[in-house]
């Protein structure tokens, strides 16, 4: 492998300690010990406590998990009980149980789960039906309860199933109004993203898809329960959920209502249950946890992005104030857009006094109508390459949108259908831009072959040194709650819209996230091999793309909600639109900061604080405060920590993000106590370890 491919593998991240020593939200990560207690076919525990054909073991001093012998387990936390229950439809109607504890979605149909092995940290069993064979594994490892969910098809036809995986928590939990659903705790959260369940006028629920944060966390006062999602099907599926019961217990748990597999297939579901031992644990202990274990801490964000309309700019400057103006960015890549292509950018007028402007997106760009800009870009590459070496020009790609397209044919295989058939066509509002057609693209498709054309076409003749990959799991019009992100084109193989009440498959779907994938590990595994790099717009919504190592962003251009919580599992930056230092502190009180600099000469003063936030190798988000490899960036006073001894420079940034104070220090300790000027910023950069 070489050494620019290894830049997509999957690394081991290292677990670190320290942070806000006088903060609740501290963050320290227990490495618990599982300890076996005993195993008989009937045990009591010595508080009383019984499990069936079971084994007793502890995760925590104060914790300790139970194999229930029916598939399920039990968590005994201080004085609470908590079981998990899952629940698999039947073919033609009803639902088999796995473990007990919640309340059935309907009927129960008939069966009983076999044992197959069971140790001190270790649950299989399975059950055959006429139909399907299901095989669960349950593993405790550390603070982790790892389910796994082997479903085979054994008929000769499709099948749909509904799945259901929940926990039924004791009712202080309902009272803690602090559920959070995909890193969100309102209850009034953003449609968007979230459906309120309504219950004789009350709030009876929250159902939540986010498959960039398919997490859900409960906040105890001595501990905190936490369930997240780790499979690629289920995460672009599943709801997350919480709903109260009559007697105010609460459930929350993921479903998954699409889920198919064709004759002779298996599919296995993974999710996992935390316990976050300690009092004021909060959501980010949770999440900072998972983050460690999904090994995401080790990707490098070099430093931030300038905006593309610095090249409008560029233009017009001599090289000696263009070079100064890039190496004093602190920048590391430069876009050439951040929005599609425009036919008539920079006086280009092809279609001047027409309604709206030709937008190139996909293939579209091969256009003869924009030779002009492609040549214009080449242009501002290579003047780039010249002044600022070490800057990278990324050239702006899209995966998903497609257009111009002049002969209307040549994508049927890749198209993006609605129910009724029809094309998804993006009409852009009043931006007064062409309709783009929704495509997707795969090894075989014909959009898949033209995108290799366009990527030869930017690194050869464009210059380029990578790609801006815009909107990287689907195309903006669709993906919020009631308009998945899939096509009625082509199935995935496991996706399908079923029938409420037989669960028979009405509709075979593709979820683009699924279709593109083998494309998209091919596309960046080329990227990887020819040296070049890549920004993202948009979060991972896979396991897979969660082992990548390239940098990728939100949009939160004027308010961190609803959108900051998908980048908790990756990097936490984000692109903005409002530059105040107001809307930063915001963004920070959500764990993420601004990534891009140089929209304007006004503005350079202000970015400073942007500049000085990298590089970042990310450890832990908190609310209020950052903490990196390379620097600890914070809104909040008070002692910070990387565990160990060290030297660091102390950066005051003010109410409008400039620098207004800077001092070298030494810490024998490791803690550094800090200040934050008014409405500002501090950021602890690490220079040395004595």
């Amino acid at each position: 492998m070489s050494e620019a491919r290894s830049q997509f593998s999957l690394t081991r991240a290292t677990s670190t300690t320290g942070g806000a020593a006088n903060s609740n939200s501290l963050s320290v990560v227990v490495l618990l010990t599982i300890i076996c207690l005993a195993s008989a076919p009937l045990l009591a525990a010595d508080d009383g406590w019984v499990g069936y054909a079971s084994a007793v073991a502890r995760v925590h001093p104060s914790c300790r998990v139970v194999f229930t012998g029916d598939g399920g387990f039990a968590v005994k936390a201080g004085n609470r009980e908590i079981r998990s229950c899952s629940y698999f439809s039947h073919p033609g109607g009803g639902w088999y149980q796995v473990g007990s504890g919640t309340p059935p979605p309907g009927n129960l149909i008939d069966w009983k789960m076999q044992p197959i092995r069971q140790t001190a940290d270790t649950w299989e069993g399975s059950v055959v039906t006429k139909a399907f064979s299901l095989r669960r594994l349950i593993r405790l490892s550390g603070h982790r309860i790892e389910v796994q969910d082997t479903l085979t098809n054994l008929s000769d036809m499709d099948l749909g199933w509904m799945i259901r995986n929940e926990l039924a928590l004791p009712s202080e939990a309902t009272r803690s109004q602090n559920i959070h659903l995909g890193g969100d705790s309102r209850t009034n959260p953003s449609p968007v993203y979230a459906t309120v369940i309504k219950a004789g006028g009350r709030i009876g629920g929250i159902d939540c898809w986010r498959p960039a944060n398919p997490t859900v966390y409960v906040p105890f006062s001595d501990c905190g329960l936490g369930m997240v999602i780790e499979d690629d099907v289920m995460r672009v599926h599943g709801l997350s959920y919480y709903r109260t019961t009559n007697k105010g217990d609460l459930i929350v748990g993921f479903r998954d209502e699409q889920f198919a597999l064709a004759p002779g297939c298996q599919y296995t579901t993974r999710w996992a249950a935390y316990v976050i031992p300690g009092p004021n644990k909060d959501y980010y202990d949770f999440i900072n946890q998972v983050r460690a274990d999904w090994k995401v801490n080790d990707i490098r964000i070099p430093g931030p992005t300038i905006w593309s309309t610095c090249f409008t700019t560029n233009r017009k400057m001599p090289d000696e104030e263009i070079q100064k103006r890039l190496r004093s960015s602190g920048a590391w890549a430069i876009a050439t857009s951040l929005g599609g292509w425009v036919c008539d950018y920079e006086g280009l007028d092809d279609t001047k006094g027409a309604d709206k402007r030709q937008v190139g997106f996909g293939a579209g760009v091969l256009d003869p109508c924009f030779a002009r800009l492609r040549e214009l870009w080449a242009q501002d590459a290579k003047r780039v390459h010249q002044l600022a070496p070490a800057i990278k020009v990324l050239h702006y790609f899209h995966l998903f949108l497609n257009d111009p397209e002049r002969d209307p044919s040549a994508f049927q295989d890749s198209r993006i259908t609605r129910s009724d058939g029809r094309n998804m066509i993006v009409g852009w509002g009043n931006l007064r831009l062409t309709p783009s057609n929704g495509v997707f693209p795969t090894l075989t498709n014909t959009m898949g072959r033209e995108m290799l054309k366009v990527f030869d076409m930017m690194r050869s003749q464009m210059g380029g040194d990578g790609i801006y990959l815009d909107e990287v799991n689907y195309p903006t019009g669709i993906g919020w709650m009631g308009s998945p992100p899939f096509t009625y084109s082509q199935w995935d193989g496991h996706s399908a819209v079923l029938d409420p009440v037989t669960f028979a498959i009405a509709r075979k779907t593709g979820y683009l996230q699924l279709l593109s994938a083998d494309y998209k590990k091919m596309l960046f595994d080329l990227i990887a091999t020819r040296g070049g790099v890549i920004v993202g717009n948009g979060e991972p919504d896979t396991a897979w793309e969660n082992a990548l190592k390239f940098p990728r962003h939100t949009e939160c251009r004027t308010d961190p909600y609803p959108r900051a919580y998908e980048s908790h599992l990756y990097t936490p930056i984000c692109l903005v639109e409002d530059t105040s230092m107001s809307h930063r502190r915001n963004l920070l009180k959500y764990g993420v900061i601004d990534c891009f600099v140089l929209r304007s000469d006004k503005s350079f003063k202000q970015e400073a604080v942007i500049r000085k936030s990298f590089p970042l190798t990310v450890q832990e988000i908190h609310s209020g405060w950052i903490k990196g490899a390379e620097r600890i960036i914070t809104m909040l006073p008070g002692s910070y920590t990387w565990g160990e001894s060290a030297r660091a420079t102390i950066l005051e940034f003010g109410s409008d993000g400039s620098l207004v104070g800077s001092r070298d220090v030494a810490s024998p300790t490791g803690f550094f106590d800090v200040a934050i000027p008014p409405d500002g910023m501090t950021i602890i950069e690490r220079t040395t370890t004595p």
